[in-house]
């Protein structure tokens, strides 16, 4: 195929050159042009600049290539001025030069040359060789994409997808992505697949996102086939096939996607579609890691933190969560901050724990934010300030942290930060609750008994009780035996008290030993029996219980 130079309106004195080139005979086309050049005619002139680029029919000379390109781009001719713009941008065998670069491309967008366009869009959009200018980028990359230059189209539905010099519209956003992925454009059809995907700007359609992305990953694209690998690990809209997101993460990752070797070391570390191998896990997480993947660095340290699948190395461990948290990685912060709160290879360190911790929680970490209320809750490296214990306990809370949730029940249960406010406890005990937390079902089911916070309700105190007690809660086992022995919300049952009144005693709980004592002093749900009674009463007593010193003085 010819250089789009070829087509241009033929001069005679280039014709013997133009047949020259087409039979491969450049020495015979190189003399040609160059008369026709020296004549003056631009497409000549540009030719030959190519042609001593190339090498071809002459020794390449990029002084002699450059000489005749800028020869035709003083005269108007587009593909010199672009050629001329595109080396003094990238610094190809001219001197780096921004302003010369941006001049050039000036010249030929003006003319109408979609390329040009682009370019001196995207010089606009960075500041390069002038001021920032986004209105301006907008204008060369609506001009051009108007011409069907897929880059153009690309560029200006990014620009409506960020809302850079235009309001936001995903609808135009995802317009200009189809137009560019239409005309095969690769990066477009990963990012209209995106969008399908994600329903932005356009009604969500995971079979189309799965066309699209698939024509990217085609052409090789990197991010379609990790996108891919989501799709059929989390069945987001197909039937769940952990063979086929590791065959799609496997080849992200040798196309060069790194986070494609994350995916593929949790895929081994959690045993989904393989057998379970922390070690295969590990080596996939060291070559993201190596690489600088934030997230690959801070897997790798907790394996080495924990000793799965490496030998246990706490040095290890910090220096990959040093270089994941340099990157600003929430999980290194956090990490980093458990290790200095804790001493872990490091001299205790309560203030860089409290900074870290805060680094990590502006980034909406839930741990982090927990923890950072714990540090104002207990003074670790900063004052004692019960505002923000709340506050922080609160943004934990309000992700879904069971451990900020059950905190914040009880804050509100004590005057610490002014007037108890049971109706606020009873609401965070049962989020934490409801996502299974025992501490807060038992707590929860304290409350339905007592009416704090809620009105008088045994049937759901018990349900609570009996889901805490279930996961071996001993209050909860305690207070489940009591209802049971006293009939509250539940028919009188000195059976079942006696088993959840056992299972508590053996867990230290002097109300249940001193209980259980008593159903074997009475013979109430299991034969009595005077000695273990006393043992029972006995354990209670020695842990200051008063009812079972009473009774051990009364046997």
């Amino acid at each position: 195929m010819r250089d789009e130079s070829f087509s241009d309106n033929e001069n005679p004195i280039r014709i013997p050159g133009l047949e020259a080139f087409d039979k491969n005979d450049f020495q015979g086309a190189i003399k040609h042009f160059r008369q026709a050049a020296k004549q003056g005619d631009p497409s000549a002139q540009f030719t030959l600049g190519l042609m001593y680029f190339s090498g071809k029919g002459v020794k390449r000379n990029y002084t002699q290539a450059f000489k005749w390109y800028k020869l035709a781009a003083d005269q108007g001719y587009l593909s010199a001025q672009y050629v001329l713009g595109d080396s003094y941008e990238n610094g190809f065998a001219l001197k780096q030069d921004d302003a010369e670069a941006f001049k050039w491309y000036t010249l030929a967008a003006e003319q109408g040359l979609p390329p040009a366009q682009v370019r001196l869009g995207c010089m606009y959009a960075n500041g390069r060789g002038g001021k920032q200018d986004y209105d301006e980028a907008f204008k060369w990359f609506k001009r051009a994409a108007e011409q069907e230059y897929d880059d153009a189209q690309l560029q200006l539905a990014f620009m409506y997808e960020s809302g850079i010099s235009v309001r936001r519209n995903f609808a135009k956003a995802a317009k200009w992505f189809f137009r560019a992925a239409k005309q095969g454009h690769v990066s477009a059809q990963y990012h209209l697949g995106r969008i399908y995907a994600t329903g932005q700007g356009i009604k969500k359609n995971i079979a189309e996102a799965i066309t699209w992305y698939t024509l990217a990953a085609e052409q090789g694209e990197a991010d379609a086939l990790f996108a891919l690998g989501l799709i059929y690990e989390y069945g987001d809209g197909v039937t769940r096939n952990y063979d086929t997101a590791i065959e799609y993460y496997r080849q992200a990752m040798e196309q060069g996607n790194v986070r494609g070797s994350v995916m593929l070391g949790l895929m081994y570390s959690r045993g989904f579609g393989v057998t379970q191998n922390y070690k295969t896990a590990a080596k996939y997480f060291l070559q993201a890691a190596e690489q600088g993947e934030a997230h690959g660095q801070v897997l790798l340290g907790e394996m080495y933190s924990k000793g799965v699948g490496v030998k246990q190395n706490h040095k290890t461990a910090l220096k990959y969560y040093r270089q994941a948290a340099e990157q600003g990685e929430p999980d290194a912060l956090f990490w980093l901050g458990e290790m200095y709160r804790n001493g872990t290879n490091v001299k205790q360190d309560y203030v860089k724990a409290f900074n870290y911790f805060a680094a990590a929680a502006e980034q909406d970490h839930d741990l982090a934010q927990y923890n950072l209320g714990l540090c104002y809750e207990k003074g670790y490296g900063v004052e004692v300030d019960y505002t923000k214990v709340v506050n922080w306990f609160r943004l934990a809370a309000q992700q879904g942290n069971t451990l900020a949730q059950f905190h914040l029940g009880q804050i509100y249960c004590v005057d610490v930060t002014g007037k108890p406010n049971y109706v606020e406890a009873a609401k965070w005990y049962r989020r934490a609750a409801e996502q299974g937390d025992a501490s807060a079902q038992s707590n929860l089911g304290t409350m339905y008994v007592t009416g704090q916070g809620v009105r008088v309700n045994y049937a759901k105190a018990y349900k609570w009780f009996r889901l805490a007690a279930e996961q071996d809660d001993p209050e909860a086992q305690t207070n489940l035996g009591t209802m049971y022995a006293t009939g509250q919300g539940v028919p009188v049952n000195y059976s079942k008290a006696f088993h959840w009144f056992s299972l508590a005693a053996e867990q230290g709980v002097p109300a249940a030993q001193y209980n259980l004592g008593a159903m074997y002093s009475n013979g109430s749900g299991v034969e009595m029996d005077e000695a273990k009674a006393r043992k029972w009463f006995t354990r209670a007593a020695k842990q200051g219980y008063k009812d079972a010193q009473k009774a051990l003085a009364n046997l």
